[in-house]
């Protein structure tokens, strides 16, 4: 029982990684090769990505499952930003 109250906000925290993780794919995505945002924003994701494996590593390690995805508020969140964006550029 103590395990669970520890993994899961660290759960919660690694599902906040992957929101982050997937964010910047999309904000990659969207940058010009010439960008000088894109290698900032690639060094951002890498650094999101390994905080996102060292999460999953102390869940397992306290004997708990960790997230694999940013749950459901974080897909509800990429569907409106994925929507908007893709408004915005229909608009432009």
């Amino acid at each position: 029982m103590e395990e669970q109250k520890v993994t899961k906000p660290l759960n919660k925290l690694l599902q906040g990684q992957y929101m982050g993780i997937h964010s910047y794919e999309e904000f990659i995505k969207n940058l010009d090769d010439t960008s000088p945002l894109r290698s900032r924003f690639i060094m951002i994701q890498k650094d999101l990505k390994h905080h996102a494996e060292l999460l999953s590593e102390r869940i397992q390690e306290l004997h708990g499952t960790p997230a694999t995805s940013e749950g459901v508020i974080g897909k509800i969140e990429q569907f409106i930003r994925y929507s908007i964006t893709h408004k915005v550029k229909k608009i432009s």
